[in-house]
């Protein structure tokens, strides 16, 4: 066989854990005011485009119907959503991939490796 096939599936603590520093990272770098310079394109309302997780979101705090607390707690659940589905999908379609749980992404390496 030519290749070799691997799915990594990080545990869920450090999935969570990744996804709350992402959403940290993302208002200290100005999501905000990418969104506001995004919405001001007027992208069709029907393109994938408005369906980024976040954008509903920071839309309503920018609009004062929401705490910048409550965005983010929205914005880690739906992502959190968004991952389990991967999952989801992965387990049914990647069936026959090795699965890497690791903790370390540096381990992968040598599992891929041997």
């Amino acid at each position: 066989n030519l290749f070799k096939k691997f799915f990594i599936h990080p545990s869920k603590d450090l999935l969570l854990q990744r996804i709350n520093l992402r959403v940290k990272k993302m208002f200290k770098q100005g999501v905000k005011q990418e969104v506001k310079e995004f919405l001001k394109l007027r992208i069709r309302p029907d393109l994938s485009a408005n369906k980024v997780i976040g954008l509903k979101e920071i839309n309503d705090h920018l609009k004062k119907k929401i705490s910048l607390t409550e965005v983010k707690n929205l914005i880690q659940i739906r992502t959190r959503q968004y991952a389990k589905r991967q999952f989801t999908w992965a387990r049914g379609k990647m069936s026959s991939w090795k699965i890497i749980n690791t903790k370390d992404y540096k381990d992968i390496l040598d599992t891929l490796v041997n």
